[in-house]
């Protein structure tokens, strides 16, 4: 069975409750565009029938008065076997759209069927014969046909609007880039999907689209620690400028450059622009609001970050990201019942996600209790390594069991020599261990070379020893933060078990 779990044993708050189930939700329209199947025969044209999936998704979600499910929740539920009323009642849509795509030489066979969702009937069906630099156009009118028999507004040209890259080869390229940046989240996936937008551009250095994902690739190398952020941001922030210079109207250029200013500069008004410029551009972006969200939280601004997660989630229901990005909001607010619920929600989609357990471990923190605490971030470290090992240090070193803190940090600090070690994380450590002028030190590391997490440093869990000591308002200030949050939003001191 399809579904997340949204409880625990704690009773939850009540700005955190799940979505209402389908029954319940207006009768707004909404559909979920299924991914095409891929009938050439050839596992390698994937990319092909997952294109024109996004791309449908992306047209649809630029048409006001329609909801369309993102794109991680339709995938989520490829090749389960499902039937038509359990995706709808899944993904509360009232349709769904479900096709074909069959590429051969140069043409492309295309079927295509609108489905109502609660009792399986066919509203509208057809089936295209186009050559492949025609897609575009066949993207715009399935896109009419839905809108049509959804009895939408018709969309506006302006809506439908995508610059088609000059050489088809280039958007073939570009397709590539994008099924490997959604399918591999490796540091050898994203090196793989930029080396395809890299093409892409080189083959048509105008194709704006290739330019923005060109800047996500890099953003993930840098964010995710698989590259060095001084390195990876300039660029990513390079890509994203020239997006917007060559179209102005792509959604995913401002949310690009808004991502690079909020992690690389730190300008938290720019970002802000950018943000809200992009979701007005595509409302549908929920990709956007997750970042947002962040920008949002790390300024103290939890009823706004949860604002935007709440419609992300409304539009990719099955995005782990969302739940993840939530429960490590709440953690920030300090309501830890909270972010249990939606942590767990995460992590019964992506049993690995080892983000998820490390924030789930400080929920348990601020609720004293110490051994699901070490079991979920001892979790984490095991999955992710120095990152997490990190969180693992402060853990143990709150909850008692010092000398074990001290010789992970010892461990990490040792290693050096030969791997990059991400400061903001050295610095957790630290913090946890007592060592406010070593963990300083890291955090000015972490300054100078925009390391990932930077900008959660305000209301970051693991600092709460830091928060008296006259160096940190210093930083803020540096940041461009508020040394004196407000009283609503000063994140709650985790509690040093140990000394209870």
């Amino acid at each position: 069975a399809v579904g997340v779990a949204l409880r625990s044993r704690d009773a939850p708050q009540r700005d955190a409750a799940p979505p209402p189930p389908a029954s319940r939700v207006t009768a707004a329209p909404s559909v979920a565009v299924l991914p095409f199947a891929n009938t050439s025969g050839d596992p390698a044209d994937a990319h092909v029938s997952d294109g024109l999936t996004d791309e449908l998704i992306g047209a649809l979600g630029r048409v006001g008065g329609l909801r369309v499910v993102g794109r991680t929740s339709v995938f989520a539920l490829r090749d389960r076997g499902l039937d038509v009323r359990t995706i709808g009642d899944t993904l509360r849509v009232a349709a769904v759209l479900e096709g074909s795509v069959r590429r051969a030489g140069g043409r492309l066979k295309v079927g295509a069927q609108l489905v109502r969702a609660h009792d399986g009937v066919v509203v509208w069906s057809e089936s295209y014969d186009r050559g492949v630099e025609d897609v575009f156009a066949l993207r715009e009118e399935i896109t009419r046909a839905i809108v049509t028999a959804l009895r939408v507004r018709p969309p506006a040209d302006a809506e439908l609007a995508r610059r088609q890259p000059a050489d088809p080869a280039a958007y073939d390229l570009y397709l590539r880039g994008r099924h490997i940046f959604h399918t591999r989240v490796s540091r050898e996936g994203v090196e793989r999907a930029a080396h395809y937008f890299q093409r892409a551009i080189e083959r048509d250095p105008r194709y704006a689209p290739a330019y923005a994902g060109l800047s996500d690739a890099h953003a993930r190398l840098a964010v995710f620690g698989y590259g060095r952020p001084a390195e990876e941001l300039p660029r990513a922030r390079a890509a994203a400028r020239r997006a917007l210079e060559l179209d102005s109207t792509l959604a995913e250029a401002h949310a690009a450059l808004a991502h690079t200013l909020l992690v690389y500069e730190f300008d938290w008004a720019g970002a802000e622009r950018g943000f809200r410029r992009a979701l007005a551009l595509d409302p549908g972006y929920a990709f956007a609001r997750v970042p947002f969200a962040i920008a949002l939280s790390s300024q103290g601004r939890f009823p706004e970050a949860i604002a935007q997660l709440d419609t992300a989630r409304a539009l990719d229901p099955l995005a782990a990201p969302v739940s993840n990005v939530m429960g490590r909001v709440y953690v920030a607010a300090g309501k830890p019942d909270s972010a249990i619920l939606h942590l767990a929600a995460a992590l019964e989609l992506v049993p690995d996600l080892d983000l998820a357990d490390q924030q789930m471990g400080y929920a348990y923190l601020q609720k004293g209790m110490a051994r699901e605490a070490i079991a979920a971030f001892e979790k984490a470290a095991a999955r992710r390594g120095v990152r997490d090992s990190a969180h693992l240090a402060y853990a143990y070193a709150v909850t008692g069991r010092r000398e074990e803190a001290t010789r992970i940090v010892g461990t990490l600090l040792g290693s050096s020599g030969h791997r990059y070690l991400p400061p903001y994380h050295v610095a957790v450590a630290l913090a946890g261990v007592g060592d406010r002028d070593a963990a300083f030190r890291w955090l000015d590391r972490a300054y100078q070379e925009r390391g990932s997490f930077m900008v959660g440093v305000r209301t970051e869990p693991g600092f709460a020893t830091l928060r008296s000591d006259p160096r940190w308002p210093l930083l803020l200030r540096r940041m461009g933060l508020d040394p004196q949050p407000g009283r609503n939003d000063r994140p709650q001191r985790t509690r040093n078990i140990a000394s209870e």
